[in-house]
């Protein structure tokens, strides 16, 4: 499998000071158009993937996927990655994707 990611949307800069005593989770409503559609949480100033970040579908419907929690670094910029294994034809759409803050209990 080699799955091709590629950035879309704006990036998010984390300051840990003005989001205290949260958990952060991403959002993602995509579907498949064929194949697997995956997407993902990239950290641009660490250039890696935020581990426990990825999703993935088949659906040929729109569906609403939360994964997480995720940890954020203070300072870092996020953006949503989409992702497509072109070698099996795999195609999709990402319509929308968020990060969701939760205040711990």
């Amino acid at each position: 499998m080699a799955v091709t990611y590629t950035s879309t949307g704006p990036e998010f800069a984390y300051d840990s000071a003005r989001w205290k005593d949260v958990d952060w989770y991403v959002e993602y409503y995509m579907r498949a158009d064929s194949g697997t559609f995956y997407a993902r949480l990239y950290d641009v100033t660490a250039a890696a993937a935020v581990t426990g970040s990825d999703a993935s579908t088949t659906s040929t419907t729109p569906v609403r996927i939360r994964v997480g929690p995720v940890t954020l670094t203070n300072g870092n910029s996020y953006r949503v990655q989409r992702g497509v294994d072109t070698t099996l034809g795999d195609a999709g759409e990402l319509i929308n994707a968020r990060l969701v803050a939760l205040r711990k209990p």
